[in-house]
């Protein structure tokens, strides 16, 4: 699975516009005030008792982050110490489901009047990252998220000279909450770092790395996602074409092979036009045919491009799709490890439900067989009992918002990434 930029020459790479304010300056300025007087309340209440061994945790682990587990308030500056603060105060969850600032808010109760109420519960609603800033605002700024690929306008407690020394094209990373309801105005919140400008292809590769590993990144611009699907469905369509159909069982190699072969033409394929169409050097090859250690080492290697998830690879899948279509091979050494490895997938959350739904709709009339050995229940039906499965043991895969296997970069984020990269350009790797 892989990031793609959207199909856009850098020469017509646009920007981003920030909806209008909802607020006037003078607003602005009045609610800046009475956020930093909540905010400091707000962190009196994470310094209680009640939550001092869940900080300490908190701050140990960023010390070992910065060399060591030992003292925290030895590892980690003032700004370390701010950031893992706010964002426990913000977004984690208590055992009761609340974050932080919910249950101080609920603390509160009617000592706080609806508007501070409001404004509170905004926090919950942080966006992080890297941003480059495009321009000065009054006595704010308008920044870029590299990320999400929207603008926002932002202000900080402090005035202006929170932001000296940016200039527009230089790059932060912060967080922001928002001002308003409408989200038209955003704060900071927490230590806001500086970066110049020539830093922003190194900055524009971490953010390709924090999109891979939590595409929920993007999920405020609905743009990239419904983009991202379009060149999934593309993306999915060449694989067919390539492969004849989207489950394909191959040795690792020829499994290899096959995704190289497959990232090659879809790299002909989608070169923007007026750009040349560099082949990929052979490390670029090579990355894309990488696979963990637990794939190399199996036998074979199911290869499943679902429409909704994207393209997925799973050990020992012929393995296991021998034994639906024979079940009486379960008694033999061979039908016993395929058992195991289809018990790895029940209980191994990064499996989707659908690579188990598949295995049991290629072969219908086995498949109660099958999960009656493994499950040790003789009553066991598929047809009866099967969603109920699969629901209990990959409870995450459901009741939650579905991101394509395949990412859309924005067009500034892309064009950094482009900017600091060989000739030779592939798609990166997820």
């Amino acid at each position: 699975m892989r990031l793609r930029s959207a199909a856009r020459p850098a020469s017509v790479v646009s920007r981003p516009v920030p909806p209008p304010s909802a607020l006037d300056a003078g607003e602005i300025r009045r609610r800046l005030r009475r956020g930093a007087e909540l905010k400091r309340e707000l962190v009196d209440f994470v310094e209680e008792p009640r939550f001092e061994r869940q900080v300490r945790g908190l701050l140990l682990g960023a010390a070992d982050q910065h060399g060591g587990p030992l003292e925290a308030t030895v590892r980690l500056d003032e700004g370390d110490v701010a950031a893992v603060l706010d964002r426990f105060a913000l977004q984690h969850r208590l055992p009761g489901g609340r974050t932080v600032v919910e249950e101080f808010t609920a603390c509160r109760g009617s000592s706080l009047s609806g508007e501070d109420r409001a404004l509170l519960l905004g926090w919950c609603t942080v966006v992080e990252g890297v941003f480059e800033l495009l321009h000065r605002d009054g006595d704010g700024v308008v920044l870029h998220h590299l990320a999400d690929d929207l603008a926002y306008r932002v202000h900080a407690n402090v005035g202006r000279r929170a932001f000296t020394g940016l200039r527009p094209g230089a790059f932060t990373a912060c967080r922001l909450v928002p001002l308003d309801t409408d989200q038209s105005v955003w704060q900071i919140s927490g230590p806001l770092l500086k970066f110049p400008k020539d830093q922003g292809p190194e900055l524009a590769g971490i953010v390709v790395q924090q999109i891979t590993a939590a595409p929920q990144l993007l999920d405020r611009n609905p743009h990239l996602r419904e983009r991202a699907r379009q060149v999934q469905a593309e993306d999915r369509a060449a694989f067919l074409d390539l492969a004849g159909t989207d489950t394909v069982v191959l040795p690792p190699d020829e499994a290899r092979e096959l995704l190289q072969e497959h990232a090659l033409r879809r790299h002909r394929q989608t070169c923007p036009d007026g750009e040349p169409t560099a082949e990929p050097s052979p490390e670029q090859l090579a990355a894309l045919g990488a696979f963990s250690d637990d794939l190399v080492d199996c036998t074979t290697l199911g290869m499943i491009y679902d429409e909704t998830e994207g393209l997925g690879c799973y050990a020992d899948f012929g393995l296991v799709d021998e034994l639906f279509a024979e079940p009486g091979r379960r008694t033999k050494p061979e039908g016993r490890a395929a058992l195991r490895r289809l018990r790895d997938y029940l209980n191994d959350d990064s499996v989707p439900p659908h690579v188990i739904q598949r295995l049991a709709d290629r072969h219908p009339e086995n498949a109660d067989a099958v999960f009656c050995a493994l499950l040790r229940k003789p009553s066991f039906s598929w047809a009866r009992h099967g969603q109920a499965l699969l629901r209990r043991r990959k409870k995450s895969w459901y009741g939650r918002e579905t991101w394509p296997g395949v990412t859309v970069l924005g067009d500034r984020l892309a064009e950094l990434v482009r900017s600091g990269l060989p000739q030779q350009r592939m798609g990166v790797p997820r």
